[in-house]
């Protein structure tokens, strides 16, 4: 998504087979791709990043459990 959405904002007009050359993908996937970055800006995805990579190191040092560390991703996704 992150690297989508940079895509995006250097051209607004990128297409999937853009976003498939330059991510290395296939174009379905970049098609999914494209229009779930559409919905989030850059600086909300480095925050969800940031709180993932702390999330997933919480859950690992035992610091929290799976589930709430998911719960705790979508509502951030969702607000």
């Amino acid at each position: 998504l992150i690297g989508a959405r940079s895509i995006l904002d250097k051209n607004s007009g990128a297409t999937k087979q853009d976003v498939a050359n330059e991510l290395g993908g296939h174009p379905f996937v970049a098609q999914k791709t494209l229009s779930q970055a559409r919905g989030f800006s850059a600086s909300a995805l480095a925050l969800l990043h940031d709180l993932l990579f702390s999330l997933d190191g919480s859950v690992k040092r035992g610091g929290a459990s799976w589930s709430i560390a998911v719960d705790r991703i979508v509502a951030e996704m969702l607000s």
